[in-house]
């Protein structure tokens, strides 16, 4: 294009092409790229409750229980007794909690009590004030 007639309005237009060129790699691939983690990190934690919750049932509720084996199958003494199957359950869910927050699964409850707080904090200063 002739520079003098350049400055001119509408003479000068970037295409589409040209535009995506700069916004794909720099905006859109990244933006998908931690949604596609996301996911992943969201269908974990569906999958590691869901299996909790499936097998607590199933112990729960074992279709061969008398009445009298069902009133002393509560999730008291499922808890009490905390058999191998639910302590590795419990910890897959937490390892789905931890990896969705982005933390180490070896926090001690000190640390992990902190980022919690801080974390509450955080969010609490974004809520809306109250009318």
């Amino acid at each position: 294009m002739d520079p003098g007639k350049r400055s001119q309005p509408g003479a000068h237009h970037t295409s589409k092409q040209d535009i995506l060129l700069i916004v794909e790699p720099v905006v859109i691939a990244p933006l998908q790229a931690r949604w596609q983690a996301v996911k992943a990190e969201a269908l974990a934690l569906v999958e590691a409750a869901r299996e909790l919750v499936e097998k607590r049932d199933a112990w729960l509720n074992p279709p061969d229980a008398s009445a009298e084996e069902l009133k002393r199958r509560t999730l008291t003494n499922l808890y009490n007794a905390r058999p191998s199957w639910l302590v590795e359950a419990h910890r897959k869910l937490d390892a789905a909690v931890f990896a969705a927050y982005g933390w180490p699964v070896t926090l001690t409850d000190a640390e992990l009590l902190e980022r919690l707080l801080a974390l509450n904090h955080e969010r609490g200063q974004h809520t809306l004030p109250k009318v």
